[in-house]
């Protein structure tokens, strides 16, 4: 304030050596600009004065304040760099880091809206700069803090009914604060927006900064709670519905339309190629349906809500968006409680917005002796639950018989495993047969020509004998060529056989050929060389 009267006075070096204005400045530059609480309370003190526009202390002390806040994050920073790991700095370490954020609280808004600016233009984080301006709300707004926290709902004024000077400095307050936020993602938390929205909406902030919040709501819902959404309604002591139904209907629009932005530009990155069902943005279209449905139980117990803003309200989320329609059944169910007088009608066309096929077991279970459910639909969630249990009779049916078949396989399968073997072993076995069958068919060879010299000298009809068993071997040893002899190569060998043996004692040698029947004709001695016709 001395600087302020010294500027004001003129009380230069111009006009006087070691003037008031060259104490106040070796004071400020010794004492002032060196402390960031010093420098607080020089522009809380500098609040209430008019005309500061040739002082440039204001300017030099939001100076100091940047450069000393930013000197020390930078500091912090360069600890866990050298640390190797955030993870390395202690809690105490991690709490002392922004204790300027507690000292800011103090300033005036409008001297902290100039500092924002300092911060940025200096490069600090904008996590920082966000805890700074959440900081400083929680305490600007003090009497909503709850709200804040979303533990509270605060209270609808009075048709009429103005606003205090209070209130009007936090409205100022708070339309200021949306301003700063930083708008990268995920550092502001959906909590605490949501808290500024109910805020603004009792303090009755301009269209601008509800837009604003909305904006940044929708763009992040997935993140979002059911207590977040149940923001009161500014015309609530009126008869109108006790939440306020069309703010949740744009935040939802607000998010599809986001999405459908992220799906589109998702489609173009090919190298990602993504699942559907895996996908962070299809994982957030089915947290937002469960929120929303959640909600829609919230709101169904609100005896001013109509049954067509009921409709809309359940109409807003794509059919593809819901894994199941369990939570739609419910609040059907909570509103059809609530509202007992409603037309039939008009319960069938809430009904409608419930998809019978996509109802759990429990839920069709539930439905089909709901009293409160219009006929039609009973029976159809009946007809629904026949047809799938029908479904899951046939496929247990034929999961039997699959099975059955099954196991019918594999026992003939380990059955023929013991006698099948594979190609490569049934050749083996062939071939060592084969080899063992020629081996004996030489072993008769040598016996013959063993007999045949032994028999030289002997009959003609034991020359016969040989010579037919001699054709046996030939013709056996041919066959044995083969990899495996076959039915009819056994018949030809035991026809061959019968054609060469040894006739019958009763019957002469030259009726080796005829028949059976022939075999009892009588021998006639003059007829020996003769054959019988």
């Amino acid at each position: 304030m001395v600087q302020c009267v010294a500027v004001y006075l003129e009380m230069a070096e111009e006009y006087a050596i070691e003037n008031l204005i060259a104490y106040t400045e070796c004071y400020l530059q010794a004492n002032v600009f060196n402390s960031l609480k010093d420098c607080v309370q020089v522009l809380t003190s500098c609040k209430r004065l008019v005309g500061l526009e040739e002082v440039t202390i204001i300017e030099r002390c939001i100076d100091a304040i940047a450069s000393i806040v930013c000197c020390s994050d930078i500091k912090y920073r360069n600890v866990a760099l050298h640390g190797r790991a955030k993870e390395a700095l202690s809690e105490s370490t991690s709490r002392s880091r922004n204790w300027w954020t507690d000292e800011l609280r103090h300033l005036p808004i409008n001297f902290l809206k100039q500092t924002i600016h300092a911060l940025r233009t200096k490069g600090l984080q904008s996590s920082n700069i966000a805890e700074v301006l959440m900081h400083y709300a929680h305490e600007a707004l003090k009497p909503y803090s709850l709200e804040l926290a979303g533990n509270s709902i605060p209270k609808c004024k009075e048709k009429g009914e103005g606003i205090s000077s209070r209130e009007h400095e936090q409205r100022i307050v708070l339309e200021i604060v949306v301003d700063l936020l930083p708008t990268d993602h995920g550092i502001v938390p959906i909590s605490f927006l949501c808290g500024l929205l109910r805020i603004g909406y009792a303090l009755d902030t301009t269209i601008a900064c509800h837009m604003e919040l909305e904006k940044r709501i929708g763009a992040k819902l997935e993140h979002a709670t059911v207590e977040d959404l149940l923001i009161p309604s500014s015309m609530s002591c009126t008869g109108e519905p006790l939440f306020d139904v069309d703010l949740v209907q744009r935040l939802v629009a607000n998010f599809i339309q986001q999405d459908a932005i992220n799906s589109l530009s998702s489609e173009r990155k090919s190298a990602q190629q993504l699942d559907d069902f895996e996908s962070p943005i299809r994982l957030g279209m089915i947290k937002v349906a469960q929120v929303f449905d959640s909600y829609l139980a919230e709101v169904a117990a609100d005896h001013n809500l109509s049954p067509n803003k009921f409709v809309d309200l359940m109409e807003l989320l794509p059919k593809d968006a819901r894994e199941h329609d369990d939570g739609i059944y419910r609040a059907i169910d909570i509103y059809l409680k609530t509202h007992p007088m409603i037309s039939m009608e008009e319960k069938l066309r809430i009904c409608k917005c419930m998809d019978s096929q996509r109802l759990s077991q429990e839920a069709c279970f539930h439905a089909a002796q709901n009293d409160r459910l219009p006929v039609q639909v009973r029976v159809q969630v009946l007809y629904v639950e026949q047809v799938r249990l029908h479904g899951a009779l046939s496929t247990l049916s034929i999961n039997d018989g699959l099975l059955q078949a099954l196991h019918t396989a594999q026992k003939m399968s380990s059955t023929a495993a013991g006698r099948i073997s594979s190609p490569s072993t049934c050749h083996a076995s062939v071939q060592q047969e084969n080899d063992a069958l020629k081996m004996e068919v030489a072993q008769m060879k040598a016996h013959l020509d063993h007999l045949e010299k032994q028999q030289l000298c002997n009959a003609p009809g034991s020359r016969k004998k040989a010579n037919s068993v001699k054709r046996l071997v030939r013709l056996v040893s041919r066959k044995v060529g083969r990899k495996k002899p076959t039915k009819n190569d056994n018949t030809t060998l035991q026809g061959t056989g019968s054609k060469n043996s040894k006739p019958s004692k009763t019957g002469s040698v030259g009726m080796g050929n005829s028949g059976s029947k022939k075999s009892h004709r009588k021998w006639v001695p003059h007829k020996r060389k003769g054959s019988v016709p």
